[in-house]
């Protein structure tokens, strides 16, 4: 019995050490992050007209905009459609902007709810404080 409770909170310790313990760097070896360039960023407008049968909802967040677009008949799966690299140069390069997931009428169909978001370079050079979605 002493051994099963010595096994119980070595395991606790365990784990325990394993949650606290944070990484000194979220990078692969070998790569250097690059700093962001100091820049003002401009929100677009996020809003979008929901399909017929859905729902939208939009607006801002701390380091962005969004889209969300969930179906009556929602089947309880999400889909986060991921836009990729938007050049943050040019005439339109400040601009925070979102789009609408290019097979949105299949996933509303068939009861998938999606959501899409912009986002700016917002980590400091030693990848300690990113920009993230806040709860309201």
């Amino acid at each position: 019995m002493r051994s099963r409770g010595f096994a119980f909170a070595l395991t606790i310790a365990l784990v325990s050490t394993a949650l606290m313990a944070r990484p000194t760097a979220l990078v692969r070896p070998g790569i250097t992050p690059v700093p962001c360039p100091q820049q003002e960023w401009q929100l677009g407008d996020p809003k979008f007209e929901a399909l017929p049968g859905a729902k939208a909802f939009f607006g801002p967040y701390d380091g962005g905009i969004y889209r969300i677009e969930i179906p009556e008949k929602w089947n309880g799966e999400f889909v986060l459609h991921a836009h990729g690299f938007v050049s943050n140069a040019g005439a339109n390069g400040s601009a925070l902007r979102v789009g609408n997931a290019p097979i949105r009428e299949h996933l509303i169909k068939d009861g998938f709810a999606w959501a899409a978001s912009s986002y700016r370079c917002a980590c400091s050079s030693t990848w300690t404080r990113c920009s993230r979605i806040s709860r309201r």
